[in-house]
């Protein structure tokens, strides 16, 4: 079982919080990224970091941040009393060498074990959603949390007019954390980098499509929100005072 892999957990904050501030009617220049604002007494990024230090199959924690931000994270991981080795490290101009970063930093007995990447910006991953993502890949190598989709969803011309509605059946959006086998993700990545050029890669699940893999799709919660705009502060607020949303 899994319990006798080493397991680690990447949590990627590397983000600018472009589209945070875009959202805002009058942003402030001085704001830190959404992932480091407050969410109750603890930092947005805090909330997931407790998470994977209280799971008990987790044994280590890579967080990727961005250089500038580098010391407050070494003073934040210290301030929340972490139980488990957390390394703090630089990340890279997006998320892809954000991951492959933390990727660079696993330990030789890591390789055979299972990573988990996730999200800085999502508070509330579930702690049995994690146990049920690690088994699922232990399985199967690959696995991904998800939700089915509820909208409608269309297709757009250019000039923003309907060219196409989806069947939505068997449509889902994606969360995280999503795991791999190491030894799986290290080489997705590799031959991503190999690619290289322009060729947009929207999650580490893609990467791992793109090598003839099938990442299975684990039930998620809809608590597990991203914080991308502002509007999603306050229902981060309203899910940690145990509100409706």
């Amino acid at each position: 079982m899994y319990r006798y892999m080493m397991v680690t957990a990447i949590i990627v904050a590397g983000g600018k919080g472009s589209r945070f501030a875009l959202s805002k009617s009058k942003p402030l220049e001085s704001e830190p990224p959404k992932q480091f604002l407050m969410l109750g007494d603890t930092p947005v990024l805090g909330h997931s970091l407790l998470t994977f230090d209280k799971n008990t199959y987790i044994d280590r924690i890579i967080l990727v941040v961005p250089k500038e931000y580098l010391m407050l994270c070494e003073d934040m991981v210290l301030q929340l009393g972490l139980q488990k080795p957390c390394e703090v490290i630089i990340g890279g101009n997006n998320r892809q060498e954000s991951v492959c970063n933390g990727l660079l930093s696993l330990e030789e007995g890591c390789m055979d074990g299972i990573v988990l990447v996730h999200d800085g910006a999502r508070p509330f991953v579930d702690a049995e959603d994690i146990d049920a993502l690690l088994s699922e890949t232990y399985e199967h190598n690959a696995a991904t949390l998800g939700l089915p989709v509820t909208d409608c969803l269309k297709i757009a011309n250019f000039d923003m007019s309907i060219q196409q509605t989806l069947q939505r059946d068997n449509i889902f959006t994606i969360q995280t954390p999503q795991a791999f086998k190491a030894e799986l993700l290290i080489k997705a990545h590799k031959k991503a980098r190999d690619i290289g050029g322009s060729k947009l890669w929207y999650d580490d699940c893609q990467l791992v499509e793109n090598l003839g893999y099938s990442p299975k799709i684990v039930a998620g919660n809809p608590r597990n929100i991203k914080i991308t705009h502002a509007m999603d502060m306050i229902i981060a607020r309203s899910v940690l005072e145990g509100e409706d949303i």
